[in-house]
Order: structure tokens, then sequence, then C-alpha cells
């Protein structure tokens, strides 16, 4: 079961994080969205979005429209979260974790964190994300 970190912070890429702390840390940054100003737990999300997944998604505030949308809003203030396993491909810098996503009011959603590790640039070292993809 998801634990999120404690306390809630302003998190950033670090190559010190895991593959399966980045889908915490935004899992945690997600479900507190409604309790920070301004979106803040979207904007720490984006952060850790990869230069593919911000050229889909766009722009800040693209990202967060479409996190709102109904597809992907059941992210926003979940109850729980159920993580499986983080799933690294041997010998190279791309992993995925498949979440379930646990509302009271609606029940539940499945979504996969795809994600990779740039070897060069700005985010060398650090587990980013490609995309999140909605799998029920």
């Amino acid at each position: 079961m998801f634990q999120p970190p404690e306390p809630l912070y302003d998190a950033y890429p670090d190559p010190g994080l895991l593959a399966a702390d980045v889908v915490s840390l935004q899992l945690d940054a997600l479900q507190n969205n409604d309790l920070m100003p301004d979106d803040a737990g979207i904007r720490i999300a984006y952060r850790f979005a990869s230069p593919n997944n911000r050229a889909a998604t766009g722009d800040l505030e693209r990202f967060i429209a479409l996190v709102k949308n109904p597809l992907y809003a059941p992210l926003i203030g979940f109850d729980r979260a159920e993580l499986g396993q983080a799933h690294i491909a041997l010998g190279l810098d791309e992993a995925w974790q498949q979440v379930w996503i646990v509302r009271r009011i609606d029940g539940t959603a499945g979504f996969r964190w795809v994600l990779s590790r740039p070897q060069r640039g700005d985010f060398a070292g650090c587990w980013l994300v490609d995309a999140v993809v909605r799998t029920k």
C-alpha cells in the first residue's frame, strides 16, 4: 500500500531517487494537491515530467488542465493508492510501475507510470516520468 513521504515536501528530480520514489512523490503531491495553494501538487508532479513528456503534454498550464480532465482526475485527492512492483528493464534506464487509485466516491482506477533515466543533460541520472497511462 502507498505510504506518502513524511512530511509532504517540495520535491525535485534527484539522482538519489529510485524510480519507485518518483512515483510515490508524484502520488503524494497529487493526492494533496487540493490542500496546497495554486495547484502546487500538480506543479510538483510536472517537475518530474521528462522532456518527451513535456513535448507531448505541453507547458505547465496545459499539464494542469490535462491532470484535471476526467481521465486523470482520479489522481487528485484520492483516498489511497496501491502500488505494484516497480519493473526496471535489465541494463536499461527504463522502468514502469502499475498503480491502483482508490476513491470512495467512484471506485478504483488503474494507471501505469512509465519512466526513464537520461544519462546526459540537466537531469542526468534522475528518474523522470515519460507517461502516465490510464489502464482501467
